[in-house]
């Protein structure tokens, strides 16, 4: 059995220092971000980016709105080993009661599968929905969010959300 001597505070930091030096440290990692904004297609509005009731955009039973969903990945840096990319990304968007989609108005729950994001990439989807709600004032939160994982393992998955926002006017 061999004896280890540790002198003083040197050994400690010399263990914290190899400690360290086991740890990977990777140069890059995915890094990612969700921006959801609308139009409202009908009264040809500006895009908007609401994401609370105060800055909610103004719209009417039976407008068309088109909402935009983005979801990126802001890591600067292409790794050598994919180490960079947000793999089987999926989002999801789950439509709020007083709108419903043009294409399919059955349909409450939209899924897309975005598959690998690299670094400085981005997918970005786009929708329209039709105003059916028909309380004045009423304010409609629309929700989207994301997941995806990473060649790096679980600690380095992505998620997010994010909200555009609009309030009903109904025509008396």
């Amino acid at each position: 059995m061999k004896n280890l001597k540790v002198l003083g505070g040197a050994g400690a930091a010399g263990l914290v220092a190899a400690a360290l030096i086991a740890v990977p440290v990777f140069a890059c990692q995915p890094q990612g971000k969700i921006v959801k904004t609308v139009q409202d297609v009908t009264s040809k509005s500006a895009v908007s980016d609401a994401n609370d009731a105060s800055s909610a955009l103004g719209v009417t039973q039976g407008d068309i709105l088109t909402y935009t969903v983005t979801v990126s990945n802001q890591e600067t840096q292409v790794g050598s080993k994919g180490e960079d990319q947000m793999t089987n990304t999926v989002l999801t968007d789950t439509l709020p009661d007083g709108v419903q989609l043009v294409s399919n108005p059955g349909q409450a729950t939209i899924t897309e599968n975005l598959g690998t994001i690299p670094a400085k990439g981005s997918v970005t989807k786009n929708y329209q929905v039709k105003v059916t709600a028909t309380t004045d004032g009423a304010v409609l939160t629309n929700k989207a969010c994301y997941t995806s994982g990473s060649n790096l393992g679980s600690k380095y998955n992505q998620s997010g959300c994010d909200e555009a926002i609009v309030r009903v006017s109904v025509p008396a």
